[in-house]
């Protein structure tokens, strides 16, 4: 399964490589190699690491607005 993992990541920089690739495509990569990452249990880049205690954080938003409801979106606008 590692290896499907490696190839999938491989494909989309290898996309992200090619001259015909374009802005939107790249960034579109960029969320699918995240996501795909964080579903996976892998880190991605530290760089590219999001640091957040979500049970707190929906405790908290609840407590301020008792209609609120999770988007998981929300965490990707980051």
């Amino acid at each position: 399964m590692n290896e499907n993992i490696d190839d999938f990541i491989r494909a989309l920089d290898f996309e992200n490589s090619l001259p015909g690739t374009s802005e939107a495509q790249k960034e579109a990569n960029a969320h699918r190699k995240r996501i795909y990452l964080l579903f996976m249990n892998k880190k991605p880049n530290d760089a590219e690491t999001i640091k957040t205690d979500l049970q707190l954080e929906m405790y908290i938003n609840r407590m301020a607005n008792p209609s609120y409801r999770f988007c998981a979106s929300d965490l990707l606008k980051e």
